[in-house]
């Protein structure tokens, strides 16, 4: 039962990776200018908590958005090392 409860969180989780995320305000720079990597640039999701239909509009950094990610993913890794050996 709780392999599939992780592999559900992991799957939401890969899920709501693969959205595309959309700049939440216009820059002044030209396109072609723009660094597609700048780890500055401000990148909104959307985002529907378990439980409720009703979605959010979450904004964070790509920094800050790649911060969550290896957190989500290292939190992941310990879950499932956890399950594998429970003793250590």
């Amino acid at each position: 039962m709780l392999s599939s409860v992780i592999a559900m969180v992991a799957s939401a989780f890969l899920a709501s990776e693969s959205t595309a995320p959309a700049v939440a305000a216009p820059s002044a720079a030209p396109a072609a200018a723009v660094n597609k990597h700048d780890k500055n640039k401000t990148v909104c999701r959307n985002a529907a908590p378990t439980g409720t239909r009703l979605g959010a509009r979450v904004c964070h950094t790509q920094a800050e958005w790649d911060d969550i990610s290896a957190e989500h993913q290292k939190m992941l890794r310990d879950q499932l090392d956890h399950q594998t050996n429970p003793q250590g």
